[in-house]
């Protein structure tokens, strides 16, 4: 939690999750996660507050700062949803026994807390760091990472602000030079060198 958005970023959280985000199981989400972040639509695999403080942990997890979007605005939360039962339904009940853990601790250690979403930050960054080496809090990071950073077409990354976020430029096509052979490519266009 100590950790800048770019440091833990930079620190493999996004690598690792990039190899995810071109696996052939992105495909089975597709347009329905996309159209129920649209929509605002009822959660499918969560109940809604499992819904509330599954979005509570992935804005912890990637926070919305300095006015750019969290892990919530990208639509990650209904990734989420929707992956639970396709590509991530082995990971549904360490996923699901995690989120009403956390209730039940912000519920039992905050007293007036009705759970996890309701607490303020500070809090939720305490709970989270007593999760943070279990099973849960490693499935909730990743389907923060690939909600927030996956191609639009996969329900996250809410009209690519993730990508905005990792500063990635979006062109709908890439033109030569790129890539090793730049330096092979130059050499026959000398025209083109800058």
């Amino acid at each position: 939690m100590g950790l800048s958005r770019r440091e833990f970023l930079a620190a493999g959280g996004l690598g690792a999750a990039w190899a995810l985000l071109s696996g052939p199981w992105l495909a089975a989400i597709g347009a329905a996660a996309r159209e129920a972040a649209t929509d605002g639509a009822a959660f499918t695999n969560l109940t809604q507050a499992q819904g509330r403080a599954l979005a509570a942990v992935l804005d912890r997890v990637i926070p919305p700062v300095d006015g750019l979007p969290g892990a919530t605005a990208a639509g990650a939360v209904h990734f989420a949803d929707l992956a639970l039962e396709g590509p991530a339904a082995g990971l549904r009940d360490v996923l699901l026994a995690g989120l009403d853990k956390l209730d039940v601790s912000a519920r039992t250690g905050y007293p007036g807390s009705t759970g996890f979403a309701d607490l303020p930050a500070a809090a939720q960054d305490m709970l989270l760091r007593a999760v943070d080496k279990s099973p849960f809090f490693h499935t909730a990071s990743m389907l923060a990472i690939c909600g927030t950073f996956s191609a639009p077409q996969y329900g996250g990354n809410r009209d690519g602000v993730g990508w905005k976020l990792a500063q990635i430029e979006q062109r709908m096509r890439w033109q030569p030079p790129f890539g090793w052979y730049d330096a092979q490519w130059t050499h026959g266009h000398r025209e083109a060198a800058p």
